[in-house]
């Protein structure tokens, strides 16, 4: 049982690593099938997302554990998270949220990092909550579910657009933190890069650093779908 519980953590990021790949090839290479498919996952990723959403939120406040250093939505993640149920949702009833996609395949792709690099060492995956890893998955496969299946395109200003609407966000979380006096774990926590490896990083120069990484990272983003319809375009 040691040598289990000492080899388990790695064996399940792998298998979480796989299962993230696997999806994002599924949606890229067969969109087509996937589409017709379309209602199924739009029903499941809702009941996952609800369930983890009802977790976060809801169970909290009913059972008066709420905490407003805790349990506020003061992650780009989180805030993606609640986009996506609201899109997924709105697909379910037969409707298409487009002006979602934009938010979802940008901020969504965000967890790619926490895929790849999860919350601590990779020892400690089986400590990691369901909701992160549900969300997480969930967050970094339905970018590309957009850009396969619902045939989603950026503009060319798109990367600029949302990592300007990337650094409000987190201007406007940080005038909470400040106001309400939070100590808030976004901005203080060792696990987020730029504070774990920049030397002295505070809470205002981390706002526009951060949003320079997203800009690039979104450069990335709005590359790869260009790519892609470039290349599949004719075969779709």
């Amino acid at each position: 049982m040691t040598v289990l519980n000492t080899f388990l953590p790695y064996i399940l990021y792998i298998f979480y690593l796989g299962a993230t790949y696997l999806t994002i090839r599924t949606f890229l290479k067969n969109p087509a099938t996937t589409g017709r498919h379309r209602l199924i996952i739009y029903g499941t990723g809702a009941l996952l997302l609800g369930h983890t959403q009802y977790q976060r939120y809801l169970r909290p406040l009913l059972d008066g554990d709420f905490a407003l250093d805790q349990h506020l939505p003061l992650f780009i993640c989180r805030v993606a998270a609640l986009l996506l149920l609201v899109y997924l949702i709105f697909g379910l009833a037969g409707g298409r949220m487009k002006v979602l996609r934009g938010p979802i395949y940008f901020f969504g792709a965000t967890a790619l990092f926490a895929v790849l690099i999860p919350a601590g060492p990779v020892s400690g995956f089986t400590e990691l909550s369901r909701t992160y890893i549900i969300d997480h998955y969930l967050l970094a496969v339905f970018p590309f579910f957009l850009l396969g299946v619902e045939d989603y395109e950026p503009n060319e200003k798109a990367p600029l657009y949302y990592a300007t609407g990337f650094a409000a966000v987190l201007a406007l979380f940080l005038i909470v933190d400040t106001v309400v006096g939070f100590g808030y774990y976004f901005f203080i926590h060792e696990s987020n890069v730029l504070i774990a490896h920049v030397p002295g990083i505070n809470k205002i120069t981390f706002i526009p650093l951060h949003a320079l990484g997203i800009y690039l990272f979104f450069k990335i983003m709005y590359n790869v779908a260009h790519r892609y319809h470039d290349t599949f375009k004719d075969k779709r």
